[in-house]
Order: C-alpha cells, then structure tokens, then sequence
C-alpha cells in the first residue's frame, strides 16, 4: 500500500453511492500508479546522483595520484624562478617553450602549466616529435580523410583535434621537419587545422606548449629551424636547470624517490648511507632526475639494506673520480666564460656563440659562478 486517499462532503443530506465509490477506486489505481512511477524516478535519480559523485571521487583520487607521480620538487633559487614562471603563465592562454637537457623535468613542467589553468579538465596530449617517423609526423599531428593517401582506409583526427579544448604539448620542437613548422606556424596564427586530403579546415581552441633540449637561436642562424615559429613559440621561455646545478635538490628528490618506491614496493628502507649521499652529491648525473629516478627505483628493488650504499645505487668509487672532474669542469668553465667576455669585450650574444652555447645558458653559468660581464666591457677599463 502507498497511502490512503480520504474523501469528504459538504452535502449532509446526501451519501456517497456505490457509483462514488467505483469512480474513486478507479482515481485511486490511478494515483497509486502515478506515485509508484515517481517514487522509482526519485530511487533511479537518486542512484544516477550516487554514482556521479563515486565517479567524481575517483577521478579526483586518480588526479590526486597522477598529480604526485608528476610532481615537481625543488628549493634551489633555479626552481623557485620555475615555479614563480608556472604560477603566472598557468592563469594565461599564452604559448610556452621549455627549455632544458633531456630528464630535467620537462614534461612535467607542462603538465603543471596545464593542471592549474582554467583547462585543467580538458586534454593534455603529448606529441614527442623526435619518435614518430617523418612520412608520418604530418598524419599524426593534424590527421587526415579517408582515401587521402594509400593505406588511409579510415578518416582519422590528429593530435591538435584531439588535444581541443585542451593543451598539446610537443616534446622536442627542435626535430621538426621545415616543411612542417610552417604547417605548425598557421596553426599558431589562425588556429584551424586542415586534415591531409580535407578541404575544409577546423578551427580549435587550444593551448600549445612546446620544449626542447636543443639550442633554437643556433639552429635559425644555421637555417634549421624557423625565426618566426620561433617567435611564436616563445611567448613565455622557462629554463629547466640540470640537476648538477640544484645542490641540495638532489638529496630532496633522492628522498622524494625512496619513499615513492618504498610503498610500491612494500620495503621499509629508512634511508641513505653517509657515503651515498656523498656519492650522490659528487655524481654529474647525465641523465638528470630521470637518471636518478631509476637508480632509486632500481636500488629499493634490488637491495637488502635498511639503508641505501652507493654500491646499491651504482655509485662506488666512480662518484670520486668525477667529483674531481666536477670540479675540473667548474674551473674549464670559467676559464672560458672569462676568455670569451675578454675577447669580445662583455658582449654576451657573441661570446656564447664563440663558445658554442645559447645567451640564456650563457647568463645562467655567469650568475652561477658570479662573474660580471661589465667587468669586460671597453668602459670598465676606463
């Protein structure tokens, strides 16, 4: 039973009839019937509210995790310069390139970038485009019709399609084809893209991020790569330290690492030796925080110890030897610096070039080792 319907007169001199109560029986199946409908719309709504905000709560969990396997650390002056980049370029629409050796952290640069604009909740497609091949990179990036070319049996959407609404990030600017950066500086000017064999072309509201680990101003002079792609990338510039530069931010991510893969792993490794954080310290690190990231993860799966040895961490005695070659290095550097800047009395842009490096890693390793360029220049000798 759902309820009861009651039912009342005015009239005193007359009774309901049998006809009455006929008509009612027949408005009360009605009513039943009408309640029982709503009362399963209600149960179905409140079920639909239910797994909504389940699916909400993972998605915000998944983010949650994603966002701390992502996570950018750091407290050296480098990063704090990063972070203050990212925190102003995030609020805005504007074109970003990210420069910095292979394992600094690129990618997760751009993903922060993307993670605190108001496009958070849409795309973020990545475009290596030093791994696809050549005949193929134009297909992946702005897709294609059906019958376009051989093998095109299906029309598909390409990157910058996908990427709508959202961020495309494209890892390694530096290995794209001529032909194809002009193809990429119309996407930046009129933002559409036209598929290969498509005639009609497809506007896109989308946010570009680009990085390499290459010098750009050396590649224009030596005609490889576009002065006005260039321009339009650069809007914004962030500089990614190598991790031979951050100090102390080696230990700090070392620890970051340990305990990540700790839980992963389920071990209980309470830290490093004395002697691996001298080794760590000392070590040049090549391959930068990826580098170190594996190590890590390797020594918390192979070792035994409670704390992690450089013998864990495939440092040993290596890691003194290029302690003194750091410091040779340190001191080849600024033997170079000085001789470039005496040379062309302070002028920057043509003692970098001299040396084979770009003006910003020129300015980094001045302020690194705290010479001052004026020091050079002809008015300083007055």
């Amino acid at each position: 039973r759902l309820g009861v319907l009651y039912v009342d007169t005015h009239l005193a001199l007359r009774e309901f009839s049998k006809s009455d109560l006929a008509f009612l029986h027949a408005i009360s199946r009605q009513l039943a019937a009408v309640i029982e409908n709503a009362s399963l719309h209600k149960r179905e709504l409140e079920e639909e509210e239910e797994k909504i905000r389940r699916l909400e709560e993972e998605k915000l969990n998944l983010k949650k995790l994603l966002e701390g396997k992502r996570k950018i650390i750091g407290n050296c002056e480098a990063m704090e310069a990063v972070f203050s980049a990212i925190h102003k370029v995030a609020q805005t629409d504007a074109t970003v390139l990210i420069y910095g050796e292979s394992g600094t952290g690129k990618e997760s640069v751009a993903h922060s970038i993307h993670n605190l604009s108001h496009r958070m909740d849409q795309p973020f497609v990545i475009v290596d485009c030093g791994a696809i091949p050549e005949n193929l990179i134009e297909s992946e990036l702005f897709g294609h019709e059906k019958g376009a070319f051989t093998g095109a049996y299906t029309q598909k959407k390409g990157k910058f399609e996908l990427a709508n609404k959202g961020t495309i990030f494209l890892d390694e600017i530096g290995e794209l084809p001529l032909h194809l950066q002009v193809k990429l500086l119309r996407v930046l000017q009129e933002s559409e893209i036209t598929r290969i064999g498509g005639r009609q072309p497809i506007k896109l509201d989308i946010r570009v991020i680009a990085a390499t680990n290459r010098n750009l101003e050396q590649e224009i002079e030596e005609k490889t790569f576009r002065t006005d792609l260039y321009y339009r990338l650069n809007t914004v510039q962030i500089d990614l330290p190598p991790l031979r530069e951050r100090g102390s931010d080696v230990i700090l991510l070392a620890n970051f690492f340990l305990n990540r893969f700790g839980q992963e792993s389920h071990k209980k490794i309470k830290g490093f030796t004395k002697e691996a954080i001298a080794a760590m310290e000392a070590y040049e690190w090549p391959g930068n925080i990826r580098e170190l990231e594996h190590k890590i993860e390797r020594a918390v799966i192979m070792t035994e110890n409670q704390y992690l040895t450089p013998e864990d961490l495939q440092l040993g005695v290596d890691s003194v030897k290029k302690m003194k070659l750091k410091e040779a290095r340190e001191q080849l550097e600024i033997q170079y610096l000085r001789e470039s800047l005496t040379k062309h009395q302070g002028n920057v842009t043509y003692a970098a070039e001299d040396i084979g490096i770009s003006r910003v890693r020129f300015h980094q390793l001045l302020d690194k080792y705290g010479i001052d360029r004026e020091a050079f220049t002809p008015h300083a000798a007055r």
